[in-house]
C-alpha cells in the first residue's frame, strides 16, 4: 500500500446501544459498516485493523480482492461463538473490486443481533456465501499474531494481553513515545 490514509469511524452512525456490551460490539463492528459505505465511492483499497494493532513492518498490498485471517473455531465453542471465531477480524483487506463483499458484510452487521462476535460472524457468513466470487488472500500468523512474535507484520492485543504482556506493552510504549 503506497499512500496510506488513516481514517476512523464513530458509533453514532451505526445504531443506538442499549447496554455496555452492545456498545462494545458496535465499536468493534462500525469499521466494517464504514468501509462498506466508503468503498462504493472510492478507488482506494482498505486494510481494516483493530485499533490496538501495532504495525511492526511494511505491509505489502495483497494482489487478491479480499484478505482474511481464517482459523479453526476456538475449542469448546458452539453456535454463535463457534461461527464468530472462524475469522479473526483484526485484519481484513478489501480491494476496490470487493465493494459488493464489503457491502454485504455491512448489511449483515446492520441486521444484527448486536452481540459480541457480530463482525466476525458477518465476515464468516459472507465469505461462505462468496467462496468462488472473489480472489482471496489468507493471512496467517506471520502476518498477524497475538503472541507478539518478532518478525510478524502486525501484533494485535487481545484481552488482558494488551495490558499485561510485557513485550506488547513495551512496544506500545515505544510507539507512543514516537508520536509525542
Amino acid at each position: 500500500m503506497t499512500d496510506a490514509i488513516f481514517s476512523f469511524s464513530w458509533k453514532d452512525q451505526f445504531t443506538k446501544a442499549n447496554s455496555k456490551e452492545e456498545l462494545r460490539t458496535i465499536y468493534a463492528c462500525d469499521r466494517f459498516v464504514t468501509v462498506g459505505d466508503r468503498l462504493r465511492y472510492s478507488s482506494d483499497a482498505y486494510l481494516v485493523i483493530d485499533t490496538d494493532c501495532l504495525i511492526m513492518k511494511k505491509i505489502e498490498e495483497p494482489s487478491a480482492q479480499v484478505g482474511l485471517f481464517l482459523r479453526e473455531p476456538l475449542p469448546g465453542t458452539q453456535g454463535w461463538e463457534n461461527q464468530g471465531t472462524r475469522v479473526a477480524a483484526g485484519a481484513v483487506y478489501y480491494s476496490r473490486e470487493a465493494v459488493d463483499f464489503a457491502e454485504q458484510v455491512a448489511t449483515r452487521i446492520r441486521k444484527g443481533p448486536i452481540l459480541w462476535f457480530l463482525d466476525q460472524v458477518a465476515i464468516s457468513e459472507i465469505y461462505q456465501q462468496n467462496l468462488s466470487n472473489y480472489r482471496y488472500e489468507y493471512f496467517d500468523d506471520k502476518f498477524m499474531d497475538w503472541q507478539f512474535v518478532e518478525g510478524t507484520t502486525i501484533w494485535t492485543g487481545k484481552g488482558l494481553r494488551k495490558y499485561d504482556n510485557q513485550t506488547y506493552v513495551a512496544k506500545k510504549n515505544e510507539f507512543d513515545r514516537m508520536i509525542r
